[in-house]
């Protein structure tokens, strides 16, 4: 798409709204002039002070649970997603390899968003607790006010570029009992969902009592059921072979070797062995692995509070439960053997005691079944509070918190390393044969299946995460100006974490192939804060200064101390550090506002960041030094006791116009930048990619001994002095230990209109279109280094871990709602502009030209296109309540919807780590239909 197609839709979409509201005019009534609106003062997120949402220095966009429901969303995080605002590389339940059934928020790409519940933190980190919001019932949402700024002065750290605030429903009252079910296209991808909501008054509606608990069961999704995700082998569409070299009967190295003649079981003799062409004969494990791992919550919201004194002193308490059940997998252990052990093999066709060809053979117990990664999590969150208002207009609000959350890892299907080996070593297991077989040779016998079986292993990695915070506010008028109250308010927060890993014994040990070895970890933090908050009105209405109706000022201060220690060294550390923001609303006529924010924000490192004990992964990497690379390296990661806290800087402007000729319009336009510095990676393609591009003019492609001893980050890599190869022979190749490294800036403008048309015999029209038009994002990867430029590009940081995901620079929506009686339907477009792919993942041909492989000819074809392509999708959701007597139908609502209407696929990602596609922005589900019913008593 031409980078002004996305400006010419949207002004097409504003000249339909421009001309509905032309023809709207006539049915416009004129307010009286007498006529006093009052609306209700609460306590905005991004604000320790009550105000009304017009009254907002900052930018909140507020979502209710019927508006999640009016776009088909079953779980929070579905709604949320459709944001303009909503993207770059996320925790997603939508994840297979790596994912664990967890989806948090991520605003602008920047990877800065904290999560809260009811103003207070939603769990003990940014991958805890309730900061999942699949384990929060959306039946027991009242809103989720998302604040696309920092606000570290009122939150402390981790709010370094935006908060996401759900608000859970408390004194709602009624009956309600709803049940949803949905399905795709496809037949696949089921999922059922129920919920049942009651909420009572007492004691003269002193006291209240809510209960909401809901159960939700969804089904896998596998890879070979959509054509996108179904083959590792991308190079028909522009990517790269991912299929695996590792495989029963596949003898030597990665990229070459031998492999077992198709028509024989196993190999008695060097001629049973063929070359090895990666290009034809690679396993593709998309044929047994999940897309999107299935899941089972089990939820429950509860709240009540009671006025001991009146409006002077209201006691309050919270409880949320849930546990949550993902069934996730990868396909069956791929591992390589022992060298000693397969040499002296009695199965050897090299005969026994003779070294095979690339000293390794490789398997894959394809007979016994995927590896399996399940997630089991239960999470709990207590409040017990008091609040209450004084006739002076102080009030005040204090609370204690505890938020617990266990969650367990199960992963089955591993192969003990030293199991393996021995049953070659005594002739049960045959490496030179297929999996799964049986066989007698040289008066020996194997059988693979039940030898493999016996050696497989499963093991636990239970993480315990614990929350507890106090805090104490106070808030009122401290004094009064000829334009108004002069509003001040006052805090304190304690806040305790504390998170441990126990993994079972045999991760440590180092004897389980097929999944990353682990190690224990304790650590613990103590922060202490105080913050404050003024509201200062320089001029109002009453003033009567022309062409300055309104003009207030806002600052906020916050000071943190934090005390962190690793329970196992007992060594410790502190962090301080003073955040502040302030903000200017300008009115110079009834209809429109200016706004204006600077801010400061930090964040601690995470624990685990911190002292999380060394382990080895296996990502796959690409070597810039262009030596040859297997399909996994050993790569050693650990935390850093002496990392940095990140920091950010935010600037804001926006105007908000609401015509009173025209109620119900409004235009809002809002300009941000933010930077964030001192970021924290622990990524080995990163070290990589640094070494590489500081290696000097001296170094020569493919000559090791060119390589440049000096260069960054070498001591954290290990190479082979011979062949340059990286080298995990003997530990592991690269050192990723957590460090701070770059910043990011994000610049851009968010957009928004929104008309709610006067009611006719028709019914009423509401229309919403909500744009981010990203300007700048830019990445500078060590100090002095130049940016790099994000804009519109994608980079999965499974690859690069500074890497952001995709930035698109348009993305946004446009939603039609009609009400009319009984009605409502709900009409939503959604458009994600063009991406470029990563360019470091697409095939290319002999000249280094981009090109894609055509399957027709076996030809590659030369191509100068590496884009994802626009995506733009339609979902309607129609909801009809019964209006009637009739006992079995009163308070009775039918809801039906289809999501993706025209079943458009996710666009092509060589770059994607997952599936083919980015995970985070879209969905491989496909057209979806729902189904619901709600009974309200």
């Amino acid at each position: 798409m031409r980078p002004g197609c996305a400006r010419l839709w949207a002004s097409a979409a504003l000249s339909v709204l421009a001309t509905t509201v032309a023809f709207a005019q006539p049915a416009v009534e004129t307010a009286k002039k007498d006529e006093t609106v009052t609306l209700e003062r609460y306590v905005v997120t991004g604000s320790l002070l009550p105000k009304t949402e017009g009254e907002t220095f900052i930018p909140v966009t507020i979502y209710s649970s019927l508006k999640l429901l009016q776009m088909g969303a079953a779980t929070p995080i579905e709604g949320l997603r459709s944001l303009p605002s909503f993207f770059g590389a996320t925790n997603t339940e939508l994840d297979s390899n790596g994912g664990s059934g967890t989806a948090t928020v991520n605003l602008r790409g920047l990877g800065g968003t904290l999560t809260l519940i009811n103003g207070r933190r939603a769990g003990a980190n940014a991958n805890s607790g309730f900061t999942d919001l699949n384990v929060i019932p959306i039946d027991a949402i009242q809103t989720i006010d998302i604040l696309k700024d920092g606000a570290g002065s009122v939150y402390g750290a981790d709010a370094l570029a935006g908060v996401v605030n759900v608000v859970l429903k408390k004194k709602w009252i009624g009956t309600q009992v709803r049940a949803g079910y949905g399905i795709s296209s496809e037949g696949d991808a089921r999922q059922w969902d129920t919920s049942v909501a009651i909420g009572r008054a007492f004691n003269d509606n002193k006291g209240y009592v809510t209960v909401v608990a809901s159960y939700s069961d969804k089904d896998t999704l596998y890879a070979r059921d959509r054509q996108l995700s179904g083959n590792a082998d991308g190079r028909p569409f522009g990517g790269l072979n991912g299929g695996s070299p590792t495989f029963a009967g596949h003898i030597g190295s990665a990229g070459g070797g031998l492999i077992l003649n198709s028509n024989l079981d196993f190999g008695r003799a060097p001629a049973d062995y063929h070359a090895f062409n990666p290009s034809t004969e690679s396993y593709n494990f998309r044929e047994l692995s999940p897309s999107i791992p299935g899941q089972i919550r089990k939820l429950v919201h509860f709240a009540t509070g009671y006025e001991l004194f009146g409006r002077r002193l209201e006691s309050y308490a919270e409880f949320d439960w849930g546990n949550q059940f993902t069934a996730n997998g990868l396909a069956p252990a791929p591992f390589a053997l022992n060298s000693t052990a397969a040499r002296n093999s009695v199965y050897n066709p090299w005969g026994q005691g003779n070294t095979v060809p690339g000293n390794t053979v490789r398997y894959r117990g394809t007979d016994t079944g995927n590896r399996l990664t399940e997630f089991d999590k239960t999470d709990y969150r207590a409040v017990l509070g008091i609040k209450g208002e004084f006739d002076n207009g102080w009030a005040y609000d204090s609370a204690y918190m505890k938020s617990h959350e266990i969650r367990t890892l199960t992963e089955k299907n591993g192969v003990f390393n030293s199991a393996i080996n021995a049953a070659v070593t005594a002739g049960q297991f045959n490496p030179f044969a297929r999996a799964g077989s049986t066989g007698t040779f040289n008066g020996h016998s194997w059988d693979n299946h039940a030898a493999l079986t016996a050696a497989l292993a499963s093991g636990k990695k239970p993480i315990d995460d614990t929350l507890e915070s106090y805090d104490l506010k106070l808030f009122g008028p401290a004094m009064t100006l000829p334009a108004g109250p002069v509003n001040v308010a006052l805090g304190y927060e304690w806040r305790y974490t504390h998170s441990t890993f126990n993994p079972d014994a045999v991760y440590f040990a180092g004897d389980l192939l097929g999944y990353n070895s682990s190690n224990p970890f304790d650590a613990s933090s103590n922060n202490n804060a105080f913050y404050g908050e003024v509201s200062v009105p320089l001029i109002s209405p009453a003033n009567a200064v022309p062409f300055i109706r309104e003009l207030s000022i806002t600052g906020n201060i916050r000071y943190d101390v934090a005390k962190v220690r690793d329970n196992l060294t007992q060594a410790g550390r502190s962090f301080g550090s003073d955040t502040k923001r302030v903000g200017l609303r300008y009115q110079p006529l009834a209809d429109v506002v200016l706004r204006a924010t600077y801010g400061t924000g930090f964040r601690v490192p995470s624990l685990a960041q911190l002292y999380a004990a060394p382990g080895d992964g296996f990502p796959t990497l690409i070597d810039p030094l262009r030596f040859p690379i297997g399909q996994q390296t050993d790569v050693l990661a650990q935390g850093n006791p002496d990392l940095d806290p990140e920091t950010s800087v935010s600037k804001g402007l926006g105007v908000i116009y609401s015509p009173h000729a025209v109620p119900g319009l409004n235009f809002t336009v809002d300009y941000y930048r933010t930077k964030l510095g001192g970021l924290i990676t622990d990524g080995a393609q990163f070290i990589l990619n640094q070494n590489a591009a500081t290696q000097g003019p001296g170094f020569v492609y493919g000559n090791p001994a060119t390589i440049n001893p000096n260069a960054l980050y070498a001591d954290r890599i290990h190479r082979n002095p011979l062949t340059g190869e990286l080298d995990d022979q003997t530990g592991p190749a690269i050192d990723s230990t957590n460090l701070n490294v770059s910043e990011r800036l994000a610049e851009g403008i968010d957009y928004s209109v929104s008309y709610r048309q006067p009611k006719n015999d028709w019914g009423q029209l509401t229309h919403t279109l909500e744009f981010n038009q990203v300007l700048k994002w830019e990445l500078v990867p060590e100090v002095g280094s130049p940016a790099r430029d994000y804009k519109g590009h994608f980079v999965d940081p499974a690859s690069d871990a500074i890497a952001p995901g995709s930035i698109p620079e348009w993305k946004g929506f446009y939603n039609l709602l009609w009400e009319k009686g009984p009605w409502t339907v709900s009409f939503t477009m959604n458009y994600i502009n063009r991406i470029q792919d990563d360019p470091n993942a697409q095939l290319t041909d002999a000249n280094g030209h981009y090109a894609y492989l055509d399957t027709a000819t076996g030809n590659l074809v030369p191509t100068d296109d590496i884009s994802m392509e626009r995506y733009v999708t339609f979902d309607v959701t129609a909801t009809y309540a019964f209006k009637t007597d009739n006992k079995w139908l009163r308070g009775t609502e039918i809801r039906v919807g289809v999501q993706n209407i025209g079943n458009e696929p996710p666009p092509f990602s060589a770059g994607a780590f997952n599936d083919n596609y980015d995970t985070s922005l879209y969905n491989i589900r496909g057209r979806y239909f729902q189904f619901g019913v709600t009974r309200k008593f």
